[in-house]
């Protein structure tokens, strides 16, 4: 929500008005391919992205964590400890490399789900699953969930295993993309140094 806000209300800074559209990863991405929508984001740079896609100025400074249900007591230190493990995963998402490697090699078990909600749910009832995810991104669905959860305690392990930073995307063979960008990265800069943009970067758990 936080994030959908900076874009909305930096782009009426520049006298545009944006619409937003949520769905699926794998389905957004189409839907860009398909000249559906205009722009895309929250995204990860890889090279294979990089070659079909412009990307703005990172958006969000990205810290991946695992939520878990309480009673499942999660520790773990080098990714080689999750092998073996239980992951509920979101249908056409990237994890980094090292977690995409466990879950293409099938060195962890997945339940793969088309949301954060749904994932929460799940784990909510499997207690031996985990969920990992952007830590602003997880904790603002999860306080959406509070009264439905309220019987289960979902916690976060503090040790981040990805770093990354995220962008908003267009396609390069649009000849409008471009110029989107450079209006992109214009309206951020300027909103996020504004009152109004500093509060809401306030909001967020982990900005830096």
């Amino acid at each position: 929500g936080i994030y959908g806000a900076i874009l909305t209300r930096a782009f009426a800074a520049e006298n545009i008005e944006v619409e937003l559209q949520f769905g699926e990863w794998k389905q957004v991405m189409k839907d860009l391919d398909e000249g559906k929508v205009e722009m895309s984001g929250l995204w990860l740079k890889n090279s294979e992205r990089e070659l079909k896609y412009h990307y703005s100025i990172p958006i969000l400074n990205e810290r991946h964590v695992f939520f878990f249900n309480d009673k499942y007591k999660l520790k773990w230190n080098e990714i080689s400890d999750l092998k073996g493990r239980k992951l509920v995963v979101l249908q056409g998402f990237s994890y980094g490399p090292k977690i995409d490697f466990l879950i293409r090699e099938k060195l962890v078990d997945t339940k793969v789900v088309s949301n954060d909600s749904e994932a929460y749910r799940f784990i909510a009832k499997k207690s031996d699953w985990i969920y990992p995810q952007e830590i602003n991104v997880g904790l603002s669905v999860l306080s959406g969930l509070t009264f439905e959860l309220i019987n289960t305690k979902i916690d976060y392990f503090p040790k981040v295993f990805y770093y990354a930073q995220s962008y908003l995307i267009c396609r390069k063979d649009d000849k409008a993309c471009l110029n989107r960008i450079l209006i992109a990265n214009r309206a951020v800069r300027k909103f996020l140094k504004t009152e109004e943009g500093v509060a809401l970067l306030d909001k967020l758990k982990f900005i830096q």
